[in-house]
């Protein structure tokens, strides 16, 4: 002899029913959109350094000296910076600014495509303004060989040493760069290396803020959401009858508790950002 099932039971299985519907409704939707919406695409940068050498002169270890095509210096250091394109676009014609402090020259780089090792150069303004710069100053060397450099001159050699601009053809997809730059500190520490890419809807961000901020992010949108649906399933359980309005709303908000979490997160910060 069967037993007829309890009518509860059944109301409950349908719920819990709509419930994975629109959960799983509401995963795929997520997804979709954080792949595909149009937004700043986030490049994530890498950037190590690796002290080559340090002049000084030490009681116990004795004079040492660092040395740059038969040249002394106070300080040499090997920096490598990666920049990668985690991004669901490409992006062509992308300028890469690279600068040092004022204290700091910029001796020698290599610039590649890490996937394929293809080289790319420098922007051809930024070679224009370089030969341009070097054509005056041999002619004013040539013209004055014991003056001192002119105010202008003067400038531009510190530009040119402490700046450069890279261009890139294409950036695609889930690709990175890296660049390798030689640089001279004068007073023997090391040196300050600034970067930033100019280019419509691309920013630059430390590799591991952007892990901090997407954990971060993710994590509050899931318990904001799920707390809300939590709270809004106990209510829906706990009536006695289920109707289409009830499945409806049901479904509306646990398609869009993602959402919800998600808005309170943001809500909550711009809030504490005006309090601080």
């Amino acid at each position: 002899m069967q037993v007829p099932m309890d009518n509860t039971f059944l109301e409950n299985m349908a719920k819990l029913w709509w419930l994975f519907a629109a959960g799983c409704l509401s995963l795929i939707a997520y997804i979709t959109l954080e792949r595909f919406k149009t937004r700043i695409s986030i490049f994530t940068s890498t950037i190590l350094f690796n002290s080559v050498g340090t002049s000084l002169k030490d009681n116990v270890f004795g004079d040492i000296k660092v040395t740059h095509n038969d040249r002394n210096i106070n300080h040499l250091n090997f920096i490598e910076i990666i920049i990668i394109n985690p991004s669901n676009s490409d992006f062509e014609n992308v300028n890469l600014l690279i600068w040092v402090d004022h204290r700091s020259q910029i001796l020698g780089w290599t610039a590649n495509y890490q996937d394929s090792g293809i080289a790319f150069n420098l922007e051809k303004e930024f070679i224009a303004r370089s030969n341009s710069f070097y054509a005056d100053l041999k002619a004013f060397r040539d013209e004055h060989p014991s003056e001192d450099l002119s105010q202008y001159l003067m400038q531009e050699l510190m530009f040119i040493q402490a700046n450069k601009t890279f261009n890139l053809p294409v950036f695609n997809r889930k690709t990175s760069i890296k660049l390798n730059l030689l640089v001279e500190n004068f007073d023997g520490n090391i040196p300050k290396v600034s970067f930033d890419i100019l280019h419509k809807s691309i920013k630059v961000i430390p590799a591991q803020d952007d892990a901090k901020t997407n954990s971060k992010t993710g994590l509050a949108m899931i318990i904001y959401g799920y707390v809300l649906l939590t709270i809004f399933c106990i209510y829906i359980f706990n009536k006695q009858e289920f109707t289409n309005l009830d499945k409806i709303l049901f479904t509306i908000f646990a398609f869009l508790h993602l959402w919800v979490g998600l808005l309170i997160y943001k809500v909550m910060g711009y809030v504490k950002s005006i309090l601080r």
